[in-house]
């Protein structure tokens, strides 16, 4: 709901986007749209190149995993720009009136210049403040199978932006009242794809190297889609 941040204080330097949304899918699922950083370019029109730095997978009481990755995001009328940032994702199950998968972001401020493949070196950063993401599991409907509910915030750091005469939050009200939409739109279709297993994600799902999917679902206690089953069960 991007409307929302442009009512902030005129004093204040952050910029909050929120996303609020349902899927008929499990939390692992979901979680494969953000997770699979290489892979955004794939089904987001946003982002014209992603990929990881750093990954590491953990278990119990030391969360579900934690990594370091980048995504250029091409939003016109604004030039490319460069998300640099590190997640740690919880589980919160054990401690919370309202289970959920928690996963905190934040920029990377570190000059890691030499360490960033060619394409990301001479892109500007992108005034990213942090995110917070909750996977939240529902009761599944009459027919059967899993659904989250998705609850997204975003904050940017318009003190990054340089002077202008023209105000940042209204040339972001105006880019992301379009492009959400847009790119929630193609979020939505890539997930109806996860049902039949034909898109780039449902192959990482299935092939889940690092055990982070099976994580989730142990976390979440959502069984795989209907597809998938027979795979993890060979």
């Amino acid at each position: 709901r991007p409307g929302e941040a442009g009512r902030a204080a005129a004093d204040s330097c952050e910029y909050e986007i929120r996303l609020v949304a349902e899927a008929p899918h499990g939390a692992a699922e979901v979680f494969a749209l953000f997770a699979e950083a290489d892979l955004l370019p794939s089904w987001n029109p946003l982002a014209a190149e992603g990929g990881f730095l750093d990954l590491q997978t953990r278990g119990g009481a030391d969360g579900v995993l934690s990594a370091k990755a980048l995504c250029r995001l091409r939003m016109p009328p604004l030039p490319s720009l460069l998300l640099h940032y590190s997640v740690v994702v919880e589980d919160r199950f054990a401690d919370a009136a309202e289970g959920c998968l928690y996963a905190r972001a934040a920029s990377e401020h570190a000059d890691t210049g030499a360490a960033l493949p060619a394409w990301a070196r001479k892109v500007r950063k992108l005034p990213f403040g942090g995110a917070e993401c909750r996977f939240t599991p529902l009761p599944p409907r009459n027919e059967g199978g899993a659904r989250t509910r998705l609850d997204v915030r975003i904050t940017l750091d318009l003190a990054s932006f340089p002077a202008k005469r023209f105000s940042p939050k209204r040339l972001l009200d105006t880019a992301l009242y379009y492009a959400t939409p847009w790119a929630w739109k193609a979020a939505r279709l890539v997930l109806e794809r996860l049902l039949r297993g034909g898109s780039p994600i449902s192959k990482r799902l299935a092939e889940d190297d690092a055990a982070v999917y099976r994580l989730v679902r142990e976390a979440t206690r959502q069984p795989p889609p209907q597809w998938l089953a027979p795979i993890l069960e060979a």
